[in-house]
């Protein structure tokens, strides 16, 4: 799951606190909730954006930790063909004991193609991306095609705007759970690797009507389907559906309003995993922005009612004040509250399945988590002559009321007898009562331009944060799968036809384990005790323009083939290495 200031740790696949975002419309699957990173069309977004804190005032359930929205580029007016190829070369493991090859080690191939088709009447964009991948693991393989699709009317009334993406997925293979024993961390234990079979479709059109010069009226929809098939009689079928109405107005340079109306349905089949349930949620939300000299003042507003099944329906009333301030040359305050809300995966409450030694249970009764976050930070940019300094720090506190984790405990159903507690042993998704997240964020951009197109520059981040929730003996612990440290290094050379770089990321040890997963992981709990200084990971690339439609890349992954353990029973990969073509005409 992604992870922003630690509001997510790890849940087994299922729910996450940091919302995902598909040219601005939530994408995530109506059964488990989650991301689906492979199916993201990362080749083809204009730009990356990340809002960190509470955000669910303007985007709704799961903006708890924060928001990720991919922003996909326009079709191109001009012809233009985009390809890029990759082989990777997964090395020897750390410890040479885990290898389970002999000769050549496993492979990871990809193909991406893209063509920008344009004509009078229309843009189009049309893409496929092919990959083939064994894994660095035993028992992790991927076999997957994506296409898309990409069209956007060139209408005469330039007030309408219609565009319409479409993407779809085929994807064969196998997931690691954990491994089977020490000097056999690269293979999974028995019964935990299933073969499976998955397909994605994903819809969205939108349509945009300039009403003034200062009101614009859109209107976005997405059908989101999630077919998994795994071999061994399991399967989940989820789809999506959702439409957002907005508004925005802008009354003046100092004033700007936005205002909508959204709904979603999650409809799920599942016989074999969750049932057949259906949740529905609908929101109306607003956004003003004022400007008054120097400081940007912003107020969201959101109430939504979320339902599940015939059940009573939920209803929220959440927002978010911000304020900037420009307080100098170069310098910027800012601070902010914000609420936020996560209404329980369809697969939290009802998932029912097992695998190895691991079952996990349902829970119809879990509640929505609902928090409040607060934040005050300061940014300050330099810039002399060559060289640009731009530093951020910024502290931050969310609380969360019926915090949920999977815990572990013996299950045992109303009337059953006590002798059978064995078959009932496993994970259930809980509630606590308060957890609270605080701590701090610092990033340091510098810059320096040697001449031309020549530069030098390092981006760096370092985030502490402090992790803890109530038990139900309401005793303050620490949250599972957290890192009190975390520190992040970008170093790259810009010079012409030549690039080189390193990335490097240090994480301490983690604050807390899964005691459970530990004693059930052979070798888990001593090869954590045996790390007790976290762990550094280096990458380092180099690439050359051969020619303006050629460039070539080659990239060392985790340069000192160190070995770390990401959860209990799962090892994080070895040295790779990865050569690369990309071509543009």
């Amino acid at each position: 799951q992604a992870n922003i200031r630690g509001s997510s740790g790890f849940s087994y696949g299922i729910g996450t606190r940091v919302l995902a975002l598909l040219d601005g419309l939530p994408v995530l699957s109506a059964d488990a909730a989650d991301i689906k990173w492979n199916f993201m069309p990362l080749e083809q977004l204009a730009d990356i954006e990340i809002i960190k804190g509470p955000a669910s005032a303007l985007y709704g359930s799961a903006a708890l930790g924060g928001v990720i929205n991919l922003i996909p580029k326009m079709p191109s007016t001009k012809f233009g063909v985009q390809a890029r190829t990759y082989q990777e070369l997964y090395g020897e493991p750390a410890k040479r004991a885990n290898q389970y090859w002999s000769g050549t080690g496993p492979t990871h191939y990809g193909l991406f193609a893209g063509v920008d088709l344009p004509s009078k009447k229309l843009l189009t964009n049309v893409s496929v991306s092919a990959v083939s991948d064994d894994g660095w693991r035993l028992g992790e393989s991927s076999r997957r095609l994506r296409g898309g699709l990409d069209l956007v009317p060139r209408l005469k009334n330039t007030r309408f705007f219609v565009r319409l993406r479409v993407t779809a997925m085929i994807d064969s293979g196998q997931n690691f759970l954990f491994w089977k024993a020490p000097d056999q961390e690269l293979t999974p234990a028995p019964a935990t690797s299933s073969p499976q079979r998955n397909s994605r479709l994903l819809i969205d059109p939108t349509l945009t009507y300039s009403l003034s010069s200062k009101t614009l009226l859109r209107a976005k929809a997405r059908h989101y389907t999630t077919d998994n098939q795994i071999l061994t009689g399991q399967s989940s079928l989820g789809v999506n559906q959702l439409l957002e109405l907005s508004i925005t107005h802008t009354r003046s340079k100092n004033l700007d309003m936005t205002g909508g109306l959204f709904a979603l349905k999650n409809d799920v089949h599942s016989d074999s995993i969750y049932g057949r349930h259906v949740s529905k949620n609908f929101a109306a939300f607003g956004q003003v922005n004022y400007r008054y000299n120097r400081t940007l003042i912003s107020l969201g507003l959101r109430a939504e009612s979320y339902q599940t099944d015939e059940r009573d329906p939920i209803s929220y009333l959440v927002g978010r004040l911000g304020v900037n301030q420009k307080v100098g040359r170069g310098t910027f305050f800012r601070a902010s509250a914000g609420q936020g809300f996560r209404n329980p995966a369809i697969g939290e409450l009802f998932v029912k399945t097992s695998a190895s030694v691991l079952r996990v249970f349902p829970n119809p009764e879990l509640q929505p988590e609902k928090g409040i976050g607060y934040e005050v930070g300061v940014r300050q940019l330099h810039r002399t002559g060559k060289t640009e300094h731009s530093l951020d720090v910024a502290g931050y506190a969310n609380y969360f009321d019926n915090f949920s984790e999977f815990t572990f405990g013996v299950w045992l159903p109303p009337g059953v007898n006590p002798i059978q507690s064995i078959n009932y042993l496993g994970f259930k998704s809980l509630n606590s009562d308060l957890a609270r997240l605080a701590g701090i964020d610092v990033e340091y951009l510098f810059r320096y331009k040697l001449k031309e197109e020549k530069r030098v520059e390092i981006q760096s981040g370092y985030t502490y944060t402090s992790a803890t929730a109530e038990d139900p003996a309401r005793k303050r612990v620490n949250l599972r799968f957290r890192y009190a440290h975390l520190v992040k290094l970008n170093a790259q050379y810009v010079g012409g036809k030549l690039e080189a770089g390193l990335f490097a990321r240090y994480n301490s040890r983690m604050i807390a384990d899964d005691p459970t997963l530990l004693l059930l992981v052979p070798g888990s709990k001593d090869y954590r005790i045996a790390r007790p200084d976290g762990d550094l990971i280096i990458d380092a690339r180099i690439g050359y323009s051969v020619r303006k439609w050629l460039a070539l890349s080659f990239v060392v992954k985790n340069l000192a083939n160190q070995g770390y353990m990401v959860i209990p029973g799962n090892l994080g990969p070895q040295r790779s290495f990865v050569f690369q073509q990309s071509f543009r005409f």
